[in-house]
């Protein structure tokens, strides 16, 4: 059976050398073997906090709330797709530029807002 698999591995890794083609990420057959030990995927390092998000998150349904929008418009005039999506140095000025709006519209003044059209 080593043997066997030694012989695939070599023709599959020939091949595509010769060719220029890519593989599929190889598990060296422990997928079929079943020791499929799945590596526990790691967070980007400048991924979005939980933290951040859920402020972000709050901050966002409040100004939406305040100014009878919805929260995706306020997503969108913040250019945000999928909150979690986004970095850590975005989320920051996210949340400076929410709690900047959140103040204009608390003291009933019309703060600098693209959500606002």
């Amino acid at each position: 059976q080593g043997a066997g698999a030694l012989i695939t591995y070599l023709k599959r890794y020939s091949l595509s050398a010769i060719y220029g083609i890519t593989s599929d990420e190889d598990d060296d057959g422990n997928n079929s073997s079943g020791n499929n030990k799945e590596k526990p995927e790691q967070p980007k390092q400048d991924a979005i906090s939980q933290k951040q998000v859920g402020l972000i998150k709050v901050k966002a349904m409040e100004f939406a709330k305040l100014r009878n929008r919805k929260v995706e418009e306020v997503y969108t005039a913040l250019n945000i797709s999928d909150v979690t999506e986004i970095t850590k140095d975005y989320a920051s000025k996210t949340i400076k530029t929410l709690e900047k709006w959140l103040s204009g519209a608390k003291d009933g003044s019309n703060a600098d807002t693209k959500a606002e059209s």
